[in-house]
């Protein structure tokens, strides 16, 4: 916990270790801002929180349980994820893209194996030179 008054709390919501490591690349926009303190959480609605735990371990993260995160304010919380109790956080909450697969359109219609490649068969324009 920081001892500046003008300190802002910014919480992580980690629901696996995907959306740890799609969250930890967001980490160094704060790096040069000491005003920031970053705190990490796990949701105990996570579907798949096997991993977070010994994640926040290898990088000396010492995680805020949620039932105490859900008594604070904070000044931002930032997830890669919709599940969970999100709306009982007393923060804004910063929905960010879970990866590339994630803001895929579903409906998307995949024709696998069925495209043509025209590979070497392109139509190439000569001249004449007279």
């Amino acid at each position: 916990m920081s001892t500046r008054q003008d300190t802002r709390q910014v919480l992580f919501v980690v629901h696996t270790v995907a959306s740890a490591n799609r969250l930890l690349d967001l980490v160094p926009i704060f790096d040069s801002d000491l005003r920031v303190e970053l705190l990490f959480t796990c949701p105990d609605a996570s579907a798949i929180p096997t991993g977070v735990d010994h994640c926040f371990a290898q990088l000396g993260i010492l995680p805020i349980p949620w039932p105490q995160a859900l008594e604070r304010k904070f000044d931002l919380a930032i997830t890669a994820n919709h599940r969970g109790d999100l709306r009982k956080l007393s923060a804004p909450l910063m929905i960010v893209s879970h990866g590339v697969g994630y803001t895929k359109n579903s409906a998307r219609k995949t024709e696998n194996g069925k495209r043509k490649t025209e590979n070497g068969k392109r139509k190439t324009e000569t001249r004449s030179t007279v």
